[in-house]
């Protein structure tokens, strides 16, 4: 129903259902008539992943006519049973016929689990004797999709790494940047190092007793008490991988090129020095340009550990230290935002010789980088890239190519004008006294993350504030709104520039 639905994919699950009820005719002849439910897991189907049905650069493509069948916790098997009661009042739950819940008389705990689900399983993961009581063991038998979801996670205490609230250049200066090491330990889903059943935080700004932290919400139900216990979904098994000794350099928002430039490679420059027979685990899930990168300045082995593989090591090394940003209110005494301007400066000189330049390539002084995303897009982008060209920019396609060269632009770029967004990490490669001019909407202005950059990198810093188009209830939603730029703002900011 691609007329109905064009955009269901990006659009909150209310907004979804009310398209639902309003086109709810449609709905039930171009859908629900053609539904057929044949068996539980058909046998001429492909299992995927949930990460590969999901991920936006997983390169999986959907055939016509095959049927695909979702792994992880998306196809819980809702399965239900018929309930037979003798004259002890005991229940049967001998066949998984056509079982209807409401068919029988729900005690406490059933009418509690039919009213918040998740409350009760809160209360289960608890309560180590919760499923202790037989009573308890049949009323919880009749909903096997908690039983499932209860099962799915484990419950770990959380340990600090005494150096996981350090910055880089402060571990630097107490001469304690010597590589960390863990014995026999596990790695869940590329982020989570598990100690004798214990979560090991590395990095601080990590902590599950913040708000909210990009990369952890799939796998991670935090604890808002501090010292409190977590849940962790449970790895598979069955994608086991055995090292002896292996580099961990992966971090919770690698995808991002900010977190994986700013966050995670500036650990590896003191970790080099291991013996290069170690290999070094790296996530799979990062973009090929990202991917290829790797490849040609890490020299040694690289595994690219996917999402769903579960890495078990007799030796990691590693680096403990905070990263750049807290995604949320920080604990107090500790920054929102640091930078370890000093360890970027080595970040430069080491990627930079291991890189060549292309001959022929004569980099501009002056570059202009539109933004492409789903979210704070400019929305007169176009307009402000004509005017950008006329004022001496040039305006650089951020394709593949761009991506492969992005390093040796902004080293030779003495002014970047660009939408805000991850491409602006790369503004540790520029030259001291060299310009970045911003473009943004009004809304974010508290963080001030692109100034402190600069400012850390001794680069001249200028903004231009657009106009934001959602001012709708959904905080969320307006903070990452498209915005419109008016071009007299843009030209006046540029005019400046050139005189």
């Amino acid at each position: 129903m691609n007329d109905v639905f064009p955009n269901a994919y990006e659009i909150t699950r209310g907004r979804l259902l009310l398209k639902i009820l309003v086109n709810r005719l449609d709905f039930k002849t171009s859908i629900l008539s053609r539904l057929l439910i044949l068996e539980t897991k058909p046998k001429n189907c492909v299992t995927i992943s949930a990460y590969q049905f999901t991920h936006p650069d997983t390169e999986f493509h959907i055939k016509k006519r095959q049927i695909y069948f979702l792994e992880d916790d998306l196809n819980v098997p809702l399965t239900f049973f018929h309930i037979n009661s003798d004259s002890d009042n005991r229940v049967s739950l001998d066949k998984p016929d056509s079982y209807n819940r409401a068919s029988f008389d729900h005690n406490l705990l059933e009418k509690l689990i039919l009213w918040n689900s998740s409350k009760v399983l809160n209360w289960m993961r608890l309560s180590p004797t919760f499923f202790d009581a037989p009573h308890i063991q049949i009323s919880i038998s009749r909903f096997p999709d908690l039983v499932a979801q209860y099962n799915s996670s484990e419950r770990l205490p959380v340990v600090f790494h005494e150096n996981s609230s350090k910055t880089l250049s402060e571990r630097k200066d107490q001469q304690s940047l010597e590589p960390d090491i863990l014995l026999n330990v596990e790695v869940w889903h590329q982020r989570f190092i598990v100690q004798d059943k214990r979560w090991i935080v590395t990095d601080i700004t990590g902590s599950p007793y913040t708000e909210f932290v990009a990369g952890h919400w799939q796998f991670l139900e935090q604890s808002k008490n501090e010292g409190g216990d977590v849940f962790i979904k449970r790895p598979l098994p069955d994608s086991c991988l055995n090292l002896k000794s292996a580099i961990y350099l992966m971090g919770r928002a690698d995808e991002n090129w900010y977190h994986l430039l700013l966050d995670t490679l500036p650990r590896y420059l003191f970790l080099k020095e291991i013996d290069e027979r170690v290999p070094v685990l790296v996530r799979s899930d990062l973009p090929k340009s990202s991917r290829k990168f790797l490849a040609k300045i890490l020299d040694r082995e690289i595994i690219f550990v996917k999402p769903e593989e579960f890495i078990s090591a007799k030796q990691l090394f590693f680096i403990a230290s905070r990263s750049t940003t807290f995604d949320s209110k920080p604990p107090n005494s500790f920054d929102q935002i640091k930078f370890p301007v000093e360890i970027y400066k080595d970040l430069q000189r080491f990627i930079l010789g291991k890189l060549s330049k292309k001959r022929s390539v004569i980099y501009p002084k002056k570059i202009y980088l539109p933004r492409k995303s789903k979210y704070r897009n400019l929305l007169n982008e176009s307009s402000v890239s004509e005017l950008a060209s006329q004022l001496g920019y040039s305006v650089v396609t951020t394709d593949i190519d761009f991506y492969q060269q992005q390093f040796h632009y902004f080293n030779q770029a003495e002014n970047v004008l660009s939408p805000g967004g991850a491409v602006l990490a790369n503004t540790i490669f520029m030259q001291p006294g060299s310009k970045v001019s911003l473009i943004r909407s009004w809304r974010g202005s508290d963080l001030l993350l692109w100034k402190k950059l600069a400012d850390a990198c001794d680069v001249h810093f200028n903004e231009v504030i657009g106009i934001p188009t959602y001012y709708g209830r959904n905080a969320l939603s307006r903070q990452h709104s498209n915005f419109f730029l008016p071009l007299r703002r843009i030209r006046k900011l540029l005019k400046t520039e050139v005189s």
